[in-house]
């Protein structure tokens, strides 16, 4: 067994010594020189974890041997639903040394799943999600409108799909106006890109139905659209929104969602428009229709006519009178009669209702004369110039204060005596305070 010694045991003379970051460093560039730009590592992905900053840590395995992986949020968003615990994947990317933990990594710049697995999986799960939330429901797809003249696209301003759709819209009807929303189709922010140009065109309102577009690719390729943010950007849309992505064959959950699913763009730029002539076609079908309608229903009115006009009535017509006139007769004296009683009814309860309201009127009066003659004697009772008047006189010094007793007075002072019928002016000789 090694036994160390820490108190004797020295770097021998010249021997380097090394930093924890130096150490880290050197190894950090050794492994980059032995591993050079960007590799591709395959294996089974495990520990996954998407953090609330956006950024992805998971690892890969063999049965031998396991590396850690991470991917930063710029692509970390496009890889939920590609990414599970026990995927195979094959990831690109550069091998880094990690100082702080002192861990090596794979700073993943790339993932493809091994075979179509991984993706198919994640396809199926979305779509037994969005199905069991109701997005497919038959009974929530709109019509799209019989004639539609303002068409919206999301799609690459600068893909080959887009410019089939414009040729074949004008082609079809010139006097189409498109509204394009740009959006990234493919690769990291196509989910989120594909919504705001969903959501411009609602916010303008001005289109008819949206299209939401591609050409066809891989999976991979495709996949944007199979993103939960972009099915509920078409679910929740005010606008009918036909899908057209890929070829044919090509399936996506944009397609189970929308209200209509065209096989390709150019389909759906030939079902949202009408051609000059088929509309020339459908006006003169309809012309037909209404000339058909209005031929018959005169013809059966005439007919209807011919049958009245042979009927008693017009052949007798005072018949048909005379059983109004007695009817009109009997109804006038009856109401008569009625109005009569009504009148002489109303008239009585009004005059018995103007003598009750008399005597209560006269009784209110006699109550409330009585009670003013009260009022009025009280308040002569609490009139000051009655008081004046038994005898009693209000004195005020030179400043207006009233004297209501001997220690308010001084010899000299000069006072003013209010008596009920007048005043008088006084100077106080003597002062006398009652025992």
């Amino acid at each position: 067994m090694m036994e160390f010694n820490l108190d004797t045991q020295s770097p021998q003379d010249g021997e380097q010594v090394f930093t924890v970051s130096q150490l880290v460093r050197g190894i950090r560039y050794a492994v980059q020189g032995a591993y050079p730009g960007l590799l591709w590592v395959v294996g089974e992905v495990s520990n996954l974890t998407f953090h609330s900053s956006g950024n992805v840590y998971f690892s890969l395995k063999d049965e031998d041997a396991l590396i850690n992986c991470v991917v930063f949020k710029r692509m970390g968003g496009f890889l939920r639903g590609v990414l599970n615990d026990g995927a195979m994947v094959m990831v690109s990317g550069r091998v880094d040394i990690y100082s702080r933990g002192g861990t090596y990594q794979i700073i993943v710049e790339t993932v493809k799943p091994v075979g179509r697995g991984a993706l198919a999986v994640a396809f199926e799960e979305l779509k037994k999600k969005l199905a069991e939330k109701g997005y497919f429901d038959v009974e929530r797809k709109r019509p799209l409108d019989y004639f539609i003249n303002v068409i919206g696209i999301v799609t690459s301003p600068t893909g080959a799909a887009l410019r089939d759709m414009i040729r074949i819209i004008y082609q079809r009807n010139p006097s189409s106006l498109v509204i394009i929303a740009p959006a990234k189709v493919q690769g990291y922010g196509a989910g989120e890109s594909i919504v705001r140009g969903i959501e411009a065109l609602n916010s303008d309102g001005r289109s008819q139905v949206i299209i939401v577009g591609r050409g066809g690719g891989s999976l991979e390729d495709l996949w944007a659209f199979n993103e939960e943010i972009v099915a509920d950007a078409i679910y929740n849309s005010r606008i009918p929104v036909v899908s057209a992505v890929g070829h044919e064959v090509d399936y996506t959950i944009a397609d189970f969602v929308a209200d209509v699913r065209a096989p390709t763009p150019s389909a759906a730029a030939e079902m949202v428009t009408k051609r000059r002539s088929e509309i020339i076609n459908i006006i003169g079908k309809l012309e037909r229709q209404i000339e058909y309608r209005v031929i018959n229903r005169f013809l059966t009115e005439v007919k209807a006519l011919r049958n009245i006009s042979r009927s008693m009535p017009f052949r007798q017509p005072e018949f048909m009178f005379k059983d109004y006139l007695l009817r009109y007769d009997s109804a006038v004296t009856d109401v008569e009669r009625g109005m009569f009683g009504i009148y002489n009814d109303k008239v009585g309860r009004l005059i018995s209702a103007v003598d009750r309201v008399g005597e209560r009127m006269t009784k209110l009066y006699t109550l409330e004369e009585r009670g003013l003659e009260g009022v009025r004697k009280r308040l002569e009772g609490l009139n000051p110039l009655g008081v004046l008047k038994r005898g009693y006189a209000y004195i005020e010094d030179e400043r207006g204060n009233n004297v209501n007793t001997v220690k308010k007075v001084s010899i000299g002072a000069r006072l003013k005596t209010r008596l009920y019928d007048g005043r008088f002016n006084s100077i106080v000789e003597g002062v006398e305070e009652d025992a």
